[in-house]
């Protein structure tokens, strides 16, 4: 739980770059993006935007966790903690 936070957020910035990289018009408000219609409004994105993200961060996610927990367990002062 510790390191979910990280790999969640670096996961998120990763679909959020592939958005832009496929032309997909992106709006920061705050700490949150919107997908910019033709109108110049935030608008939804597609479904298989929508689920291609999703799989997309939830497997780097997983790539991420896992290794990175595995490994911080080795550590000298985290493997007494958890």
């Amino acid at each position: 739980y510790v390191i979910q936070g990280l790999a969640l957020g670096i996961s998120g910035i990763i679909f959020v770059e592939i958005l832009k990289a496929a032309g997909v018009p992106i709006v920061f408000e705050g700490t949150l993006f919107f997908a910019v219609g033709p109108d110049g409004k935030p608008t939804a994105l597609s479904n298989g935007w929508i689920w291609g993200g999703w799989a997309l961060v939830f497997v780097l996610t997983q790539l991420i966790v896992w290794p990175l927990g595995f490994f911080a367990r080795k550590l000298p002062i985290l493997n007494k903690m958890f």
